[in-house]
């Protein structure tokens, strides 16, 4: 698959939703490092594509029952962490539902 195989403007709306860089290469089908490249060169081109700061995972004391469960990190001490965002669809984010489920193909 070729670094041009994919949608730019879906990858530029995963990176504005918050999706880390490896959901947005499984998502577009491609490698993280082509994820990381792409949005540094439309930078370059001069493309207002904003900065991400690190978003603080949760541990599971620390989410509300309309919380993502979304696992993004795991930590020696505290165990699984989670997203924490909004939940929009079932136990997940808008974002991290779009990974976890794939829509139904019918007719094939």
């Amino acid at each position: 698959m070729t670094t041009q195989s994919y949608d730019v403007n879906k990858l530029i709306r995963l990176w504005g939703e918050g999706l880390s860089v490896s959901a947005i290469g499984a998502a577009l089908g491609v490698s993280k490092n082509i994820v990381v490249g792409r949005i540094h060169r439309l930078r370059k081109a001069g493309m207002d594509i904003a900065r991400r700061h690190a978003v603080k995972p949760y541990d599971i004391m620390q989410l509300t029952p309309n919380a993502c469960r979304y696992i993004v990190a795991e930590d020696a001490h505290r165990g699984a962490l989670y997203c924490g965002g909004p939940q929009q669809y079932k136990s997940y984010c808008a974002a991290h539902a779009q990974l976890c489920y794939t829509p139904v193909k019918r007719g094939h």
